[in-house]
């Protein structure tokens, strides 16, 4: 009856009417009739109970409850309408209202009572929870239900639930950006509302699921809401489950445990199993493409929310390991986890490297491709590897992170640096290479400090691991590429490859330029001895580098030129000093270095057939022309007009300073300072260059023969030799720069070779010159002429008309003591000094004390020419008051010769020896040689003499020939008039005096003033009584005689072989030796003021600057000393013209104040000079300026404590006056 009344639409009656039978049934049960259990199953069963809903439901099916009973508060009830529980209620089964309010009171309290006992629940939480909340979601009748309706659930749980395990194994749906979804089945992350970060905005990549705000809008409890979705499974970051995976093998070998699976145990026809922790966001996020700025933001949150949460927090470290299970479930290996394997392998970390100018190059490398920035690992990687900002880490040491370098690390980096990619087999090739100074420094000291030499120098000999910078940038970065040992060098210390660098930079040239590493490693600390000592870096290019530039330059300037040529022998003498076997690995050039034979040759070879060697014709040749070394100005000078003669353009090295030397003028720079002045090369060097590549002195090439006719001995020569040799021996015993002389020459038995040393002198004295030239069948033969010659060591030979040439017989017995040009200079030096003092006691006193020539020590061995045998004929000795020191007597008039020709006479003719008058005691008395003249008056004079001359030879008896040497060289010179060839004739000195053709018997000084026009100042002449007496020819003659001899021959005169009778040279003298009328011309100047500082100078033209440089700075010193004095004629203010080199003016000081006068200072190392050089433009200016144009003349230049200023004041006037007179050399 009941389902039949609920059956189609529910009015009131139909309600009333099933409240009476339920009342029925009520009374039924409650008087026993039936059985109640029955009755109570059967209503259950019968869908009779209408709802509030309008629908009709059996009481077992579904929970359903009385409605709320009317005595809740208002409050509640309008929370129950409008709250969010208002949905809940909304939902929940309820008894219609109707039908418990249809009836009485009574029976609706029976209708209420049965319903209860049917399952009816009254409207409270834990039934609610328990009968409907629960069993909606377990039963899955959610997902028909509004979200409205499931949003309460959750809302009615958190209010009413006592425990979270009444639901901790349901899965409960949560509301959602993507609706409703159990967060134990799905991934639900909490969203920004829940105190998450906003993980679409800070992780975009991956499709967040995140937890509608809805929740926590009820109430606002955060923390409450995360607790309860905590336990439901909502997480914050990245959610990680454990999932059981089976794979086939196929799948195995795509899987991420491809490789370590082959060390799985597989049985056949099974597949692994396997429990693993994947990571779904993970993957997304470390994998997705996103625009740049945006992924390098979403890589830099993933890196940091791991790293956060990785021993605490979400504890990802705990998901790392898997475990792969039997067939029984059982686990039997633990690997990787494919969470670790993606986040190890996958390229998602946020790495940088730094570029120049600040700039960062971002890529996204696995974690085991980046280094944590730490200011170590920084250091010595620089800019060539990636970095990641984190500190260290158990999340970075879990990952592989790099934290920190070892050795072989950097090693194993640096040969990536250095090496270029190329295919397998072929050598290999630097690369190229940008970096920061700082970082390679750092790398080469690191390895040098902390790897094993054997392993460092393995490294560097395989690999082009040596650095060369190419171009420098700015802020420490430089440019440049990697090369091998053996293609680089320490420096070039002949700079000529940058001097030369535009000839060597084309890509067609012979010559590159070599790969220095001291100008970027000098200014680095350590580098120098990293790379030459511990890697034996070559010091400077090798020869094929340097040959090959020697050829480059030679060919781009086919005539060489004074620069060229400093260049090329700057090669020569560094190609030399490779071909040494240093003694040190620091010293590469010792005096001492032996050669490497097989160094030698290699340069020999590759030499050869190049064009580098300069010729004196201004070509170049090579080694098949045979060029000679000119080491011999005489010889060259025999040799030079022959064609076919090859002699190489030798030219002296330049002197410079060196380098941190301030460059000054003497007198301006310390005591000492010429021994900071280099040479551009070292002579003695390019000498073994050349001597490697076989080429000869010319004097070794050449074949010398003394000639000699007429030979028989000569006293004079031999007594002059007895004279100087103890001096000789003197000045070698205590002259310090020649100390290590003395004992070899006592060593080779210097004495018993002077003893045995013969004398002779010859009618003629030449020497056969033969020289074997290249293509040539015939030899080239000269023969010349010579004075004196020292023959053998044994035999010293002079020419019979030369008899008083001491200077040239000094110079070949220096031969005898010296074999080094610079020793031979210093003896030489010193005995012409000793010869120019000889015939004055007090004046070679005094050169011997300037000298420093003390007497030997008594247990020295003397050397000693023996004395030659005096002559039997005694002549008595007889006064003279010729000029000539020395006299001999006269002889009886020469009878004719046998042909009738007249022979050479003197005039006035001369007295017997018998007869000649004497002043000294023992003597015939004057008034007998009164009396003999007045008897036999003189003949008259030629016809063409000078009557002056007659006056000037009136005050005395005639002159007469000085010795037998004298009346040797009057005959010589007779004889020398007919001969081809040089003539000479003698200077005042007594010493041979050369001709215009003859420059062998001049210095080269005096030698290039010929030519110029020459001031001669005259000196007062000596007084007739001041000469020294004469003497006797049986006595010593005075080594520096002035005695000019008439022309005469005696009978026993050795007149050599086949002579022809010529007239007598002119024997007169230059005007300015002969005697003027003094006038102060020349002004000795004191000298008051600072003197530059002692130097050593000579009259080779090398020094001819420096002579002219020291007299002005003594001027430019004299001159500023007048100007500070108090003098009223003082000048005001004095300008140096030549301060900063040569100015070319024809004056070298302007004085100003009061007036204008012009000084021209002429310098000159000797003692005495009467000539003075002057230029057209100064001879000019002097005439235009007349009496304010002054000469300062200097003499003795370098000595500083005898040097003499004298000046010329009005230089014009005195020429005009004729005191002093203008000569031209020609």
């Amino acid at each position: 009856m009941a389902k039949l009344l609920m059956e189609g639409t529910h009015s009131d009656g139909d309600l009333h009417q099933l409240a009476k039978l339920l009342v029925c049934n009520y009374r039924a049960l409650e008087h026993g009739y039936g059985e109640a259990d029955s009755i109570l199953k059967t209503l259950r069963d019968l869908p009779i109970i209408p709802l509030a809903d309008g629908r009709v439901v059996a009481l077992s099916g579904e929970g359903v409850f009385f409605p709320m009973e009317e005595t809740k508060t208002k409050k509640k009830k309008g929370q129950a309408q409008t709250g969010p529980l208002s949905a809940l209620y909304k939902d929940v089964n309820v008894v219609h209202p109707s039908l418990l309010s249809c009836v009485e009171p009574l029976e609706s309290q029976q209708v209420r009572e049965l319903l209860r006992r049917l399952g009816v629940h009254d409207l409270e939480p834990q039934q609610l929870l328990e009968q409907h909340i629960y069993p909606t979601i377990q039963s899955n009748k959610w997902k028909s239900k509004p979200e409205a309706v499931v949003v309460s659930y959750l809302v009615f749980i958190k209010l009413h639930s006592t425990s979270s395990q009444e639901y901790s194994d349901t899965a409960v749906p949560v509301l959602t950006t993507k609706g409703l979804l159990c967060p134990a089945n799905e991934r639900v992350h909490f969203s920004e509302e829940y105190g998450n970060i906003n993980l679409p905005k800070n992780l975009p990549g991956c499709d967040w699921v995140l937890l509608s705000p809805c929740y926590v809008q009820t109430d606002g409890d955060v923390a409450g809401w995360r607790e309860l979705f905590s336990t439901l499974g909502v997480r914050d970051g990245l959610i990680i489950r454990k999932e059981r995976q089976t794979l086939t093998a196929k799948e195995l070998a795509s899987s991420p445990w491809s490789v370590e699976s082959a060390m799985w145990h597989q049985k056949p026809g099974e597949g692994f199993v396997l429990d693993d922790y994947p990571c779904e966001e993970f993957q997304a996020l470390a994998t997705a493409q996103l625009p740049e700025h945006l992924l390098l933001q979403q890589r830099m949150a993933l890196m940091k929310l791991l790293a956060t949460n990785w021993d605490t927090g979400h504890r990802y470290s705990q998901y790392v390991k898997a475990q792969v299970l039997d067939s029984d479930g059982h686990p039997v290996k633990s690997t990787k986890s494919s969470f670790y394997h993606f986040l190890c392998n996958l390229e998602w970390v946020p790495a940088y490297r730094p570029l120049e100018g600040d700039q960062k190059d971002r890529k996204y490398l696995s974690p085991n491709s980046v280094y944590l920035a730490s200011p170590e690992i920084i250091r010595l990687l620089g800019t060539h590897v990636f970095y990641v900002e984190m500190d260290p880490s158990e999340f970075s040491r879990t990952l592989g992170m790099r934290q920190s370098i070892s050795v072989d690390d950097l090693i194993n980096y640096l040969k990536k640096w250095c090496v270029k990619h190329q295919e397998d087999g072929q050598d290999l090739e630097g690369a190229d290479f940008t970096s920061t100074v700082e970082h390679i420094h750092n790398v080469y000291t690191y390895l040098h400090e902390n790897c094993n030499q054997n392993n460092l120098k393995e490294l560097f000999q395989h690999n082009p691991a040596v650095f060369m910078e190419h171009k420098k940038r700015n802020d420490g970065w430089c440019s440049g590429r990697f090369y091998h040992l053996k293609d680089v060098c320490w420096s070039d210390p002949t700079g000529m490859f940058q001097r030369y660098r535009p000839l060597t930079q084309g890509p067609d040239s012979p010559v590159q330029q070599p790969n220095v590493l001291g100008p970027f490693y000098n200014p680095l600390e350590g580098m120098k001895p990293f790379f030459t000592r511990l890697l034996n870096v070559d010091l400077s290019p090798n020869m094929k580098q340097y040959v090959g530039l020697l050829e480059v330059i030679c060919s781009s300037s086919p005539i060489p030129t004074a620069e060229v040529l400093q260049d090329v022998s700057v090669l020569y003498a560094r190609l030399a000093q490779r071909c040494k076997i240093p003694m040190s690995s620091d010293l590469e050039n010792t005096p001492q270095s032996p050669l490497n034979p097989r160094y030698c040759s290699t340069l020999k070879g590759m030499v050869s057939d190049k064009r580098v060697f300069p010729t004196k014709d201004n070509i170049w040749v090579s080694l098949a022309r045979k060029p000679m070394i000119a080491d011999n100005r005489e010889v060259e000078k025999i040799f030079k007009p022959h064609k076919q003669v090859c002699l190489l353009n030798l030219p002296p090295a330049e002197k410079k300073m060196a380098p941190g030397t301030k460059a000054g003028k003497f007198g301006q720079t310390v005591p000492g300072e010429r021994a900071n002045t280099t040479f551009s090369f070292n002579e003695m060097d390019r000498f073994l260059f050349l001597e490697i590549c076989g080429i000869r002195l010319l004097s070794q090439c050449v074949m010398t023969e003394p000639q000699t006719e007429n030979l028989r001995p000569c006293p004079p020569m031999q007594r002059m030799v007895h004279f100087v040799i103890p001096y000789i021996q003197r000045f070698l015993y205590h002259h310090d720069e020649l100390a290590e002389l003395y004992p070899d020459l006592i060593a080779n038995n210097i004495g018993q070779k002077i003893k045995r040393l013969s004398f002779g002198q010859v009618g003629k004295l030449y020497i056969l010159y033969q020289l074997d030239v290249v293509d040539s069948e015939e030899p080239v033969v000269e023969l010349v002429d010579v004075i004196c010659l020292l023959k053998d060591e044994k035999e010293l030979y002079i020419q019979k008309d030369h008899l008083s040439a001491k200077l040239d017989i000094c110079r070949e017995l220096v031969k005898l003591f010296c074999t080094e040009s610079s020793h031979r200079k210093e003896l030489m030096h010193f005995l012409s000094g000793l010869i120019t003092s000889l015939d004055d006691e007090s004046s070679l006193k005094r050169y011997l004390a300037k000298e420093d020539i003390r007497e030997l020590p008594s247990e020295e061995e003397l050397w000693e020419v023996p004395e030659p045998p005096k002559p039997e004929i005694i002549l008595e000795r007889a006064p003279s008051r010729s000029y000539s020191s020395m006299s001999s007597t006269e002889e009886p008039p020469r009878p004719p010769q046998e042909d009738g020709e007249s022979t050479l006479a003197c005039w006035p003719p001369r007295a017997s020896l018998q007869s000649t008058g004497g002043s000294r005691t023992g003597q015939t008395d004057n008034g007998v040689v009164d009396a003999v003249m007045k008897m036999w008056p003189p003949p008259p004079g030629p016809k063409d003499r000078d009557p002056e001359l007659d006056r000037g030879s009136s005050h005395g008896p005639p002159k007469s020939p000085s010795s037998y040497e004298d009346n040797q060289s009057q005959r010589s010179m007779s004889r020398l008039s007919e001969q081809p060839g040089p003539q000479r004739v003698l200077s005042p000195s007594g010493h041979p005096h050369p001709a215009a053709g003859t420059p062998n018997t001049l210095p080269p000084s005096e030698r290039s003033q010929q030519r110029e026009a020459s001031l001669a100042a005259p000196r007062p002449a000596p007084s007739l009584q001041s000469a020294p007496p004469a003497e006797t020819a049986n006595q010593q003659p005075a080594p520096n005689s002035l005695a000019v001899p008439d022309a005469v021959v005696l009978p026993s005169m050795f007149q050599g072989a086949a002579e022809s009778q010529r007239p007598p040279l002119n024997l007169d003298f230059p005007l300015w030796n002969k005697l003027q009328h003094p006038h102060a011309t020349l002004e000795d100047m004191e000298l008051t003021c600072q003197r530059p500082t002692t130097v050593v100078l000579s009259e080779d033209p090398v020094d001819a600057s420096a002579i002219g440089e020291w007299g002005e700075q003594l001027v430019n010193s004299f001159l500023c000393h007048w100007r500070d004095s108090a003098d009223p004629g003082r000048p005001a203010h004095i300008l140096w013209c030549n301060d900063s080199g040569e100015s070319g003016t024809p004056y070298d000081f302007k004085l100003t104040g009061p007036g204008v006068v012009y000084v021209e200072v002429k310098s000159t190392i000797k003692k005495e000079k009467s000539f003075i050089n002057l230029s057209a433009n100064e001879l000019d200016f002097a005439l235009k300026e007349k009496e304010r144009y002054h000469i300062f003349r200097v003499y003795s230049v370098g000595d500083a404590h005898n040097v003499r200023l004298c000046r010329i004041q009005n230089l014009a006037q005195h020429l005009h006056t004729k005191d002093l007179s203008l000569y031209l050399f020609v």
